[in-house]
């Protein structure tokens, strides 16, 4: 029977901000001759840096034996033999992030008769990749498509109707999320 290994955890006084840059350009569609109808498409691009995590011992121990990462292995304090004494699993600044994709939206707005409209709007999420490197020398990872603990749709949307009669509203949403591949 192998010894345990103990792993520290709490604060940590090392901790620094993340940091990032993003970007996103759209357009936005309101045609004249069918007022009250709008439609928007939105890219978007996020490169976090520095981001916050708490580490994982397990991942720790094996992006440090497979990866060589000195941000890994840093974390594993040794005794004089080379046996592992320690592992910090302490929040830090570990890994980085991209995410890019897109956004789109319609929405149309008719009035039927005095005090009575209706409302329709459609959105949704393309999401193109999200890639994640947990230490600088680590293993880069992508985990659009897939759930393992949180979800990361390559699709989803919504579908809103609103139809408003003098002072009362009846409404009716759907959501879509696109299949996901389950990962440990």
């Amino acid at each position: 029977m192998m010894p345990a290994t103990a792993v520290v955890y709490g604060g940590n006084p090392r901790l620094g901000p993340e940091s990032g840059a993003s970007w996103s350009v759209g357009v936005q569609f309101e045609p004249q001759m069918l007022r009250g109808m709008r439609a928007t498409v939105d890219f978007w691009h996020v490169h976090l840096t520095h981001a916050i995590e708490s580490g994982d011992p397990q991942t720790i121990a094996r992006e440090c034996s497979d990866t060589g990462s000195m941000d890994a292995c840093r974390l594993i304090h040794r005794n004089a033999d080379g046996s592992i004494l320690q592992i910090d699993g302490r929040s830090a600044n570990l890994s980085r992030e991209l995410s890019e994709g897109v956004d789109v939206g319609w929405s149309v707005e008719r009035a039927l008769n005095p005090g009575n409209s209706i409302f329709v709007r459609a959105s949704g999420t393309y999401l193109k990749s999200v890639r994640f490197k947990e230490f600088d020398a680590g293993t880069d990872f992508s985990v659009a498509g897939t759930y393992n603990g949180a979800s990361w749709p390559r699709w989803r949307g919504q579908l809103v109707l609103d139809w408003l009669h003098g002072g009362w509203r009846a409404s009716y949403t759907a959501q879509y999320t696109h299949s996901l591949q389950e990962c440990g």
